[in-house]
């Protein structure tokens, strides 16, 4: 079904860019608390949320005003960046808030992402449509460069556009699960959070977040357990780039293979008084002698993208050379582990692939 808007544009209407270079920005966030504050009703559809965007906009006094006295219809989608935590404050809202209906769409297998970034509020004269590009998150409302449609309309039009919104609604019912189902769990607590959407407040934590821990590391034969293939990155890495402790339970790995695809992620249990300094990876099979290189960038404590680069592929050589330029005291028959910050190896492809999948996750 398509909403036609035309004779909307006619009346009042306007194109926002938020900015964030601009001393004094218009934001999307202010936007939406503005209209809220006469609203008596209204509803979302965000392609995705994160738990410092739901603060922002959710629980900012003005829009809990509004759901104390009127109802609101949000809809966020889990294709990305909706992890657990913020799985976790969206549920938290709604039981706050009896005004507050929350879905969550699950994207059917056989067809692209949930990428709408609506939202709508009804008040007494009419009401307000905001489409753009920013969805709910703190970058989204506030940070980001963003472009957005703020359409003002009158009763008539916002009549056809509730009409329109609750038949879309009856449309997507087979994709729109409640925020306590099982499924949407297990769909918010595969998500990767961005490392840049949990930004420090202190200087010395900003700049690690802006340049975060890259390692490069050989991968030996490894062994077949009954979990899969194992390879050890030994004691160094192990406790020091992966920082793992007795509090934690697992690390989370995200397979990387182009620029633009996360290939599979799986959090990788450890085993509690274990000496086994090994993780369970994929990697692919190689002729013996000829180390594969794994490269693993952090995105936050415990989670990490990797990627693998085998003998003949490209940029190999230049990897290994790097390598043994920095352990220049290395036997040939002992495994090389080097860990830097991304600014000092983001001239290899691979790096940069890294990248680029961490901007295309969130």
């Amino acid at each position: 079904m398509v909403l036609k808007l035309a004779f909307i544009l006619d009346a009042m209407a306007a194109i926002v860019f938020q900015d964030p270079t601009q001393e004094s920005p218009v934001r999307l966030l202010d936007v939406l608390l503005r209209h809220a504050g006469t609203a008596v009703e209204g509803g979302a559809a965000f392609a995705w949320a994160s738990r410092s965007g739901i603060r922002k906009l959710i629980h900012d006094p003005h829009f809990e005003q509004f759901l104390e006295r009127g109802r609101f219809h949000l809809i966020v989608g889990l294709d990305t960046t909706t992890d657990a935590r913020a799985l976790e404050a969206l549920r938290a809202a709604e039981d706050r808030f009896p005004g507050l209906k929350l879905q969550m769409f699950v994207t059917p297998p056989e067809h692209g992402i949930f990428h709408p970034k609506l939202t709508w509020f009804r008040n007494k004269s009419g009401g307000i449509v905001v489409v753009g590009s920013g969805n709910l998150t703190e970058r989204g409302l506030t940070e980001s460069w963003e472009a957005f449609s703020e359409l003002q309309i009158g009763e008539a039009e916002m009549v056809e556009v509730y009409r329109t919104w609750e038949c879309w609604i009856e449309q997507q019912q087979p994709y729109l699960l409640p925020a306590s189902s099982p499924a949407v769990a297990e769909l918010a607590g595969a998500n990767i959070l961005d490392w840049s959407e949990e930004r420090a407040k202190t200087s010395a934590r900003l700049q690690r977040a802006r340049n975060p821990r890259v390692l490069l590391c050989e991968i030996g034969k490894g062994r077949i357990s009954k979990k899969g293939l194992q390879e050890d990155v030994g004691k160094n890495a192990f406790t020091q780039f992966f920082q793992v402790t007795s509090n934690r339970e697992s690390v989370i790995f995200g397979l990387v293979e182009s620029p633009d695809s996360l290939l599979s992620y799986t959090a990788k249990p450890i085993e509690k008084g274990s000496d086994n300094l090994c993780f369970e990876m994929q990697v692919p099979r190689y002729v013996y002698g000829a180390r594969p290189i794994a490269i693993f960038l952090e995105l936050r404590s415990g989670v990490f993208l990797y990627a693998i680069v085998r003998n003949g592929e490209a940029e190999y050589e230049e990897l290994q050379a790097y390598l043994h330029e920095n352990l220049p005291g290395k036997k040939e028959s002992e495994m090389k582990r080097w860990s830097a910050r991304v600014n000092a190896v983001n001239h290899f492809t691979v790096v940069k692939m890294l990248l680029a999948a961490v901007r295309h996750i969130t």
